[in-house]
């Protein structure tokens, strides 16, 4: 019985160990070894620094691709303070919108995130970090592709870098960095968002059923998924007495039973993100197999 209980207690350790890789695979080096063996200089096509309160930072950079199919960058922030907890990345292709980044490291090393997929910076990243990985992007035949990098002290939303928290106070630290990687001439052509096929369910209690979805990654939502994947609704379905679709800033308060998802609806509201409006509109009106972004352009805001 000791054996097998010495055998759980090895097993549950090297399990934990294995999952709390503290991101060491993300730390920058200056020389790495070749193909061949020999120690090189480390060089990389992309880098931004980004000093929190500081007029030295270098916050852009641009990477013309040519027949390059990754680049290799390198993320520097620093903080005297040591706020960081979060780092969050997003990537827009050609112009498209942003959309959450989730980087892909070699030999399948996993990336420690938060619930919402951003980067955990844990404490020993807390004044600062020094990350280098390689993003292999969307192939253009022209176009750019961006990628947005800012860290915050606390949950925030991959949709408004300059988001509050519930008590309204700032969380983004620091500048926000930018690295565009270029194809061609660089010219955007961005191409119109759309969802098919995406089923949503009323509420059930234990708060299992798919019944918010985001506009921002196409993907529906639980609400028992909690603050942490809140940012991400946009709207959701309810069925009192009749179907109904609301705005997740407006969605009844009394279906959110959970921890302090009453408040952080509540914030939602009052920091008007996650705001949807709804016009009704007929097919002689709009094509929807055919629209044009110039008539989305020209659609005026209804409720929500």
């Amino acid at each position: 019985m000791r054996i097998l209980k010495n055998l759980f207690l090895a097993s549950f350790m090297l399990a934990m160990f294995a999952s709390c890789q503290d991101n060491l695979a993300l730390v920058a080096t200056d020389e790495t070894t070749d193909e061949n063996g020999e120690v090189v200089k480390t060089e990389y096509d992309a880098t931004i620094n980004i000093i929190e309160n500081s007029n030295e930072s270098k916050t852009e950079a641009t990477v013309n691709m040519g027949t390059k199919t990754t680049a290799k960058v390198r993320v520097t922030f620093a903080s005297e303070e040591g706020k960081f907890r979060r780092l969050y990345i997003t990537e827009n292709i050609a112009g498209e919108g942003a959309h959450p980044y989730e980087l892909q490291l070699k030999d399948g090393v996993k990336v420690d995130t938060k619930g919402d997929g951003s980067i955990d910076l844990q404490s020993k990243y807390k004044k600062g970090f020094d990350f280098a990985f390689d993003i292999t992007p969307e192939q253009l035949e022209k176009g750019s592709v961006e990628y947005k990098f800012w860290a915050t002290n606390d949950r925030g939303d991959f949709r408004n870098p300059d988001f509050k928290g519930i008590l309204g106070g700032e969380r983004r630290v620091a500048e926000i960095g930018t690295i565009t990687l270029k194809f061609g001439t660089a010219t955007n052509e961005a191409k119109m968002k759309s969802f098919e096929a995406t089923q949503l369910f009323a509420p059930r209690a234990d708060g299992k059923s798919e019944t918010f979805i985001s506009l921002f990654d196409g993907k529906t939502y639980k609400i028992n998924e909690g603050a942490e994947m809140a940012a991400f609704w946009d709207f959701g379905f309810h069925y009192p007495g009749k179907a109904c679709l609301y705005a997740t800033s407006s969605y009844p308060l009394e279906i959110f039973k959970e921890g302090n998802m009453q408040e952080v609806i509540k914030n939602i509201k009052a920091t008007g993100i996650n705001n949807t409006y709804f016009n009704k509109v007929s097919n002689d009106t709009y094509d929807f197999d055919k629209i044009t972004a110039d008539q989305l352009n020209n659609i005026t805001k209804g409720s929500n």
